[in-house]
């Protein structure tokens, strides 16, 4: 996959872009707050047609301007394409791929991306939701059924939990609630299975790679937390989620809120037989969420074929010499990366890479 230029006009700080990219890969350096992850947002926007910072898309609009257009050229194995956004302030939007209008969920799997930045170093100590939120956005990029379920599973959610608000002020009856769980249960099923399939698949991945980076002296495994991993049968999940939204009803109700389900489940990440969020040094869980990354890239190329684009916001500076120089291995010759920070790292000098200088929303070659 390789992107091959791209166009922004009014997009965050950016009046007028117009870059072109071979493989490779391209550093931007500047100040902070110039507009260096603004052009990796752009890019992002690309492969899900949303932010991964902003929650709304006139927040990606320049102040004081009605509207923002983003283009992004580029191919993957099966063909070259030209996606168009236009982004309007009153929340509107119109995405043409390829001369065609779609839908911003049609978006997804034409262009691949692994992100990577310095929140994500938090992985492993941080909310499930970020736990989640990385293997989802994975998955979603290379399987559409899979996103598609996802989509589908977070709106009857949302129906669901709105049902129980009016049961708990006594407007509806709990009867109702079955209309809903069945097609609840029936997504949760699809997107349980696929994220332990998937999730294992990673495990062994990243368990290869941190073995690599630390010489083979620590083990690190990754588990998907709902109830013994071995029970992977597809029956045996949807008898046993039907059993828990039915015993949690009543609770639900008080709460106005569902509380199992796929949008509550977590990952655990094992580190020499211990729980690397309790017991990990920041060392080795820096070492495991790099492990991940890179594991996360090597899945994708598994899957489809061929490598995503890399984003890297800022990352090279939070990572140590062994790590960097890790990351460096990784990505020479075969990633197209697009990478930023407030200098060059070190290391990079290892690497064919094109420069570029960045200053209040002005990209330049250096």
């Amino acid at each position: 996959m390789n992107v091959e230029r791209i166009k922004l006009h009014n997009f965050r700080n950016y009046q007028e872009l117009n870059f072109s990219f071979l493989q490779g890969v391209h550093v931007f350096t500047g100040c902070n707050a110039q507009g260096k992850t603004n052009l990796l947002e752009a890019l992002f926007l690309a492969v899900l047609g949303k932010s991964f910072r902003a929650g709304k898309d006139d927040e990606l609009i320049e102040r004081g301007k009605q509207s923002a257009k983003i283009e992004v050229e580029f191919n993957n194995l099966i063909a070259s394409h030209s996606l168009k956004l236009d982004l309007y302030r009153d929340g509107t939007r119109k995405n043409v791929l390829d001369g065609q209008a779609i839908k911003k969920r049609e978006i997804v799997g034409y262009l691949n991306a692994v992100l990577f930045c310095p929140e994500d170093l938090w992985l492993i100590k941080g909310s499930p939701s970020g736990r989640r939120r990385f293997i989802d956005l994975m998955i979603s990029q290379v399987d559409r059924n899979y996103y598609q379920d996802f989509i589908k599973f977070n709106r009857i959610l949302l129906q669901r939990n709105h049902l129980l608000k009016k049961i708990q002020q006594q407007s509806a009856k709990p009867k109702l609630l079955d209309i809903w769980d069945d097609q609840l249960i029936e997504l949760a099923v699809k997107i349980h299975h696929r994220r332990n399939e998937v999730l294992r698949k990673i495990s062994e991945l990243a368990g290869q790679i941190y073995a690599k980076i630390t010489s083979g002296t620590e083990t690190f495994s990754a588990h998907y937390c709902v109830f013994d991993q071995d029970k992977t049968e597809i029956e045996f999940y949807r008898k046993w989620y039907q059993q828990r939204l039915f015993e949690g009803r009543n609770n639900d109700i008080r709460r106005g809120n569902t509380e199992f389900g796929p949008h509550k489940d977590d990952i655990n990440f094992i580190i020499d037989d211990y729980e690397a969020k309790l017991f990990g040094s920041q060392g080795q869980q820096r070492t495991a969420v790099l492990s991940l990354k890179l594991a996360e890239i090597e899945m994708m190329k598994n899957i489809t074929g061929e490598y995503p684009i890399l984003l890297l916001d800022d990352v090279m500076s939070e990572l140590d010499g062994q790590r960097r120089e890790r990351l460096i291995q990784e990505i020479d010759g075969k990633i197209q990366t697009f990478m930023t920070g407030t200098e060059i790292a070190i290391g990079l000098e290892k690497v064919t890479a094109t420069y570029y200088s960045v200053s209040a929303g002005v990209v330049e070659r250096m």
